[in-house]
């Protein structure tokens, strides 16, 4: 059985900075607002491309980790039973969580 590699808090902290720095440089620079005015992706500054690139390569590893779950469903689900009724966003972002022990009652 192939072990499935899990995100770490650490990793969503990444995520979330990165996305609030693409933000906070999208609205300060002049050179990403015009490209984006425009609908050309190639015009963004350098800054902007890095940090698209950081965020695709962690979408990526989570899509991976949702597929490997998929196909693998021992021991693996997901916090909430139906994540589709929350939205189309958080059904692509849904994360896997690994069930060590499980109980029958609270106690």
């Amino acid at each position: 059985m192939a072990r499935i590699p899990f995100m770490r808090r650490t990793a969503d902290a990444k995520f979330a900075f990165a996305l609030r720095q693409l933000r906070k440089h999208v609205d300060e620079c002049y050179e990403c607002k015009g490209a984006i005015a425009a609908h050309t992706p190639r015009s963004l500054c350098k800054t902007s491309m890095d940090l698209v690139l950081f965020l695709m390569q962690y979408v990526q590893i989570m899509w991976d980790v949702q597929r490997g779950a998929w196909g693998n469903p021992d021991g693996w689900c997901y916090v909430c039973p139906e994540p589709d009724v929350h939205g189309k966003t958080f059904a692509a972002t849904k994360q896997p969580v690994y069930v060590t022990v499980r109980q029958d009652r609270l106690f």
